[in-house]
């Protein structure tokens, strides 16, 4: 009796198995002609392929460790990539039907990327140039075209179609993932421009998939529901709102420093200039919390900071705390 109910036990679980690994694909290799899609990549030692070696040194040398930083949090990246675009409520917790739908286009950008990393066997940069140090784990796969383009891009057009008013944003970020693979050393500029291009497609014939329009119809209804949630549900509390300086005022002082500080392009923006610049502090206190934000700064001179469970003093413009530094 224990044998057989045994028996019957595996039975029911290599059945749902099965089962699920039958889902149907969105897009099939027989809908891509790669060879007229990308072409070749240059030839070794033409003037082309020079001229990429030559790019990729220049990058190198003027590679920071802030990119180095922003690299290597890429090598491994989900959907939730562009959470900055659209918001602390984009993440997976809120969203498991939208992670879930693109783990699926996932598998088939991967199917189709891999059949074109076989068709060219092509090596990655540090292998052909040993003047070439990539600041991130050296991948054994092909390396055109770009696996991190293709995700970059196809994710981006295919969010694009849920959040039209968020299409430049989205595109811009999903092409810096692309990018970024240059700077790290990863990849030829060619095998971006190939990778971004074949997301593109791969983006165009998923949207002409009607499984796939309807279960995007529900991913989009998903997220609609998060966004209009209070931020306190999910858990994350806006500091700065890309528009004006609602929750800042300057260290030591009651007002905002706007002499000093503006809002440009969605940023907090320093103006910078003699003497000294008057730091910014938010209006409220927080106790345990967890701090994400974006910064840029200048290459040359740049220095600045953010700092935390500080100890201010009235008028004194001043405080000590733990620095999160930023340099360039």
């Amino acid at each position: 009796m224990r044998t057989a109910a045994f028996r019957r036990l595996w039975l029911v679980v290599l059945c749902f198995v099965l089962a699920a690994s039958a889902r149907a694909a969105f897009v099939t290799p027989e809908q891509f002609d790669l060879q007229n899609l990308l072409g070749d990549p240059p030839a070794d030692n033409s003037p082309q392929h020079r001229a990429e070696i030559d790019k990729l040194l220049l990058l190198q040398a003027e590679r920071t460790p802030a990119q180095e930083a922003q690299c290597r949090a890429e090598e491994r990246v989900t959907v939730f990539y562009f959470q900055p675009v659209l918001g602390p409520w984009f993440n997976e917790k809120n969203l498991p039907q939208t992670a879930e739908l693109f783990r699926h286009i996932d598998e088939d950008l991967r199917t189709i990327g891999n059949l074109a990393k076989q068709k060219w066997i092509r090596p990655r940069p540090p292998a052909v140039e040993p003047r070439i140090h990539p600041c991130v784990m050296l991948e054994r796969s092909s390396s055109y075209p770009s696996g991190h383009a293709e995700r970059g891009i196809m994710w981006a057009t295919l969010l694009s179609e849920m959040f039209p008013d968020k299409r430049d944003a989205l595109m811009a970020r999903g092409r810096q993932l692309g990018e970024d693979r240059l700077i790290a050393g990863m990849h030829w500029p060619s095998d971006i421009a190939a990778g971004q291009k074949l997301g593109a497609e791969l983006a165009k014939k998923t949207l002409e998939n009607a499984d796939f329009k309807s279960q995007m119809a529900k991913a989009k209804a998903e997220c609609e529901q998060a966004m209009a949630r209070p931020s306190a549900d999910a858990g994350w509390k806006t500091l700065f709102d890309g528009t004006s300086t609602n929750g800042w005022r300057g260290l030591g002082r009651e007002g905002f420093p706007s002499d000093r500080w503006q809002v440009v392009d969605g940023c907090l923006h320093c103006k910078g200039g003699p003497g000294k610049t008057d730091d910014l502090i938010t209006t409220r206190k927080y106790g345990s919390f967890e701090l994400t934000f974006e910064w840029r700064i200048p290459k040359d001179e740049g220095n600045s900071g953010v700092k935390y469970r500080i100890q201010e003093t009235p008028g004194d413009g001043f405080a000590f705390g733990p620095e999160y530094q930023l340099m360039a």
